[in-house]
C-alpha cells in the first residue's frame, strides 16, 4: 500500500510537469512543478531507506556482507591516533581504507600532543570536511581537542555525521557535539577487572595514572568502583600518580618511570600485585614488568591481546598474522608458559580500539548509504549491536551510556567485552 501511494504521488508530479510544459505555462509554473517533483520524490526516497532499514533482521545480518552490497558513492574519514599514541588505531585505519580504498577512506592521525596542539587537529578535521564527498568523520581515539574540532566542522558542514570513539574528554560535553559516541561500559570493566583480580588472588593492586586522565569522570569513577571491590575483599589498593605522557617528560619519560616503579613495588608488596594504568603508553613497560616480577595482570586500560604483549614479550608476529586475534593468543599463552604466569594474566580475546573504528566505520557506512536512519534510539542501538556481533561474535555487549547523575543517553553507546584468562 505504502509503494503505492509513493508510486501515485510521482505520477502525479511526473502529469504536472507535463501538463504545464504542453499549456505553455510560464516558467514559474514549471520550476514550481519541478520543485514539487523533486520534493515528492525526495520523500520517497526517504520512505523507502526507512522501509529497507525496517526490513533488515539486525540479529542474523553480517554487517560486512550487507555494506558491500551498497553502493558506496560518499567519502569516510577516520582521525585515528598517532602510532605513538596508539599504534594499534593507526594499523586498524590503514586496514578499512586499504579495504575499500583511499578514495572511499581518508585517514589522518592526531598530533602526538594533542593537549597542546588541539589548531592542529581542528585544521586536519576541516581539511577533510573541504572535500563534498565526506559525509562522516570517525574519531578513534577521540583524543582531546575533538570536541573543539567537531564544534568547528559543524559550522560550515552540519551534514557531516560525527562518531567519537573512547574520547577522552568528557563524555557529557562530547556528548553536546557528536552525533554517534562509542565508549567503554567503564562501570562494567571495573567490575571485570577488581573481580578476576580477586578471583585470582590478589593481595595489592596498583592503579597508575595522573592527574589529566583523574579529571576525566568515567575513569575517576572507574577507579572507585575498583578501589571498592579490592578493599571490600581484603585487597589493599594504592592510586600512584605517573608523568602524564603528554607532560613535559613525553611518552620516553612515563615509559621510564613504569619500568623503574613496577619492580620497586614488585619488590615491596610481593608478587600477587596486579598492575594496572589508564594510558596506552604504559601497557608494554608494565606487562614486561609483571612477567620478569611474576606479577599480576588483568588487562589493560583499553583491552586487546595485540597492544603491549607483542613488544614486550618479544613475540614476532608475521604480516599475514596481524589482527589474527586467535594467532596473537596462542603466541601469549607460549610466554606465559614459559614464565610460569599461568592463571595470572589477562585481556579481551579482541581488540577494543580495532572494534571501536571498525564499529564505528560500519555504522558512518550504514547511515550514509540510507540502511540506517537514525543516530540515536533502539534503531542505533540494534545496528550498533549487530556490527559488534559481526566483529566480536556473541561475546561483546553495547547498551546506552548512563552519567554519574543518573541521565541516560540513548546516542551514546558503551561496550563490554568478555575477558581472556591465560591458564
Amino acid at each position: 500500500m505504502k509503494k503505492r501511494r509513493l508510486l501515485a504521488a510521482l505520477m502525479t508530479a511526473a502529469m504536472t510537469i507535463s501538463l504545464a510544459a504542453c499549456g505553455g505555462s510560464s516558467t514559474t509554473s514549471t520550476t514550481a512543478a519541478n520543485s514539487t517533483a523533486e520534493t515528492t520524490a525526495a520523500a520517497a526516497s526517504e520512505e523507502t531507506k526507512a522501509e529497507a532499514a525496517a526490513a533488515v533482521d539486525w540479529s542474523a545480518v553480517d554487517v560486512w556482507d550487507l555494506i558491500d552490497q551498497q553502493e558506496l558513492n560518499f567519502k569516510i574519514g577516520i582521525m585515528s591516533s598517532s602510532v605513538s599514541q596508539g599504534e594499534e588505531n593507526y594499523r586498524s585505519a590503514i586496514r578499512l581504507q586499504e579495504k575499500y580504498g583511499e578514495d572511499k577512506v581518508l585517514v589522518d592521525t592526531f598530533p602526538a600532543n594533542a593537549v597542546a596542539e588541539q589548531e592542529t587537529t581542528i585544521s586536519k578535521v576541516m581539511a577533510m570536511a573541504s572535500d563534498p564527498d565526506v559525509k562522516a568523520i570517525v574519531f578513534n581515539q577521540a583524543q582531546d581537542g575533538t570536541i573543539a574540532a567537531i564544534k568547528k566542522l559543524k559550522e560550515v558542514r552540519d551534514d557531516v555525521l560525527t562518531v567519537a570513539c573512547n574520547p577522552n574528554e568528557d563524555y557529557d560535553e562530547m556528548a553536546t557535539v557528536a552525533d554517534v559516541v562509542l565508549c567503554k561500559d567503564q562501570l562494567g570493566f571495573a567490575d571485570q577487572v577488581a573481580n578476576l583480580a580477586v578471583s585470582m588472588g590478589a593481595k595489592n593492586f596498583v592503579h597508575y595514572s595522573f592527574p589529566r586522565h583523574m579529571s576525566n569522570q568515567n575513569i575517576a569513577k572507574r577507579c572507585e568502583r575498583m578501589k571498592e571491590i579490592c578493599e571490600e575483599n581484603g585487597i589493599n589498593f594504592l592510586e600512584v600518580t605517573a608523568p602524564d605522557p603528554q607532560g613535559d617528560s613525553g611518552t620516553a619519560g612515563t615509559q621510564q618511570f613504569i619500568l623503574e616503579d613496577v619492580p620497586r613495588q614488585i619488590k615491596s608488596l610481593g608478587e600477587d600485585t596486579v598492575f594496572f594504568s589508564t594510558n596506552t603508553a604504559m601497557h608494554e613497560p608494565i606487562i614486561k614488568c609483571v612477567f620478569e616480577g611474576h606479577a599480576m595482570y588483568c588487562g589493560q586500560s583499553d583491552p586487546t591481546p595485540f597492544d603491549g604483549f607483542p613488544a614486550a614479550l618479544n613475540i614476532e608476529v608475521p604480516e599475514d598474522k596481524k589482527g589474527d586475534s586467535d594467532y596473537m593468543l596462542s603466541a601469549i599463552q607460549e610466554k606465559v608458559n614459559e614464565a610460569n604466569e599461568n592463571g595470572r594474566v589477562s585481556t579481551w580475546p579482541v581488540s577494543l580500539n580495532m572494534t571501536y573504528v571498525q564499529a564505528g566505520t560500519m555504522y558512518a557506512m550504514l547511515y550514509c548509504s540510507g540502511v540506517v536512519t537514525e543516530t540515536k534510539g533502539d534503531a542505533a542501538l540494534e545496528a550498533l549491536q549487530a556490527c559488534y556481533r559481526t566483529l566480536s561474535g556473541e561475546g561483546a555487549e553495547v547498551n546506552y551510556w548512563t552519567n554519574n547523575d543518573g541521565k541516560e543517553y540513548d546516542y551514546v553507546f558503551r561496550v563490554l567485552g568478555g575477558q581472556h584468562v591465560f591458564e
